[in-house]
């Protein structure tokens, strides 16, 4: 009798798993995120991406620019967070500036890449006279996508020419967030 009972239930539950797994709650949207599991991609690697950092227009001492990041890869990787940036010197040794990664214009997200894609953030800091105590003085920034490393060279658009005197100066540095769109990443 058991048997009989086991037989005849589990090919019904089957049945009711299977249908359940076919239909959509009632209050699910398609899209929303409640039905939508966001992918989640390996993280892009150093080597997978490139970086170009414009100036923006500033004032003298509040100086702004755009970073894109862009997957020069072929594979698909997500960033998260914040990128760290380092402003270098002439003799292409990182110069100590103080540094607060903000959630500007908003909070930290994955935002994931296809080969070409790219994410973006605003860079703001407060220009100084060099020889100013606490002003650093560099000719270039460096980035990379972990903390206190070497990082690689930035393509820098919109800066001073002649970047061999060290003529980009920082008293202090903030650093936005990722984010999957350039809307409103260097207005706050």
């Amino acid at each position: 009798m058991t048997r009989r009972l086991l037989s005849i239930t589990l090919p019904a539950v089957t049945v009711l798993a299977a249908l359940g797994a076919c239909a959509r709650p009632a209050d699910s949207v398609p899209g929303s995120a409640a039905n939508a599991a966001a992918p989640r991609y390996e993280l892009c690697g150093i080597s997978d991406v490139s970086v170009t950092i414009a100036a923006q227009p500033s004032t003298e001492t509040a100086q702004t620019a755009l970073v894109t990041l862009t997957n020069t890869g072929t594979d698909t990787c997500s960033v998260d967070g914040w990128l760290s940036i380092m402003l270098v010197n002439v003799a292409n040794n990182q110069v100590k500036v103080p540094t607060i990664l903000v959630d500007q214009p908003g909070p930290a997200a994955e935002v994931p890449l296809a080969g070409g894609e790219s994410a973006y953030a605003g860079i703001k800091w407060t220009a100084c006279a060099k020889g100013e105590a606490k002003c650093s003085a560099g000719n270039a920034l460096r980035y990379d996508l972990a903390v206190a490393t070497v990082g690689l060279p930035a393509v820098m658009e919109g800066f001073p020419k002649n970047r061999k005197r060290n003529n980009l100066t920082m008293r202090s540095l903030e650093i936005g967030s990722l984010q999957a769109t350039r809307t409103g990443v260097t207005d706050w």
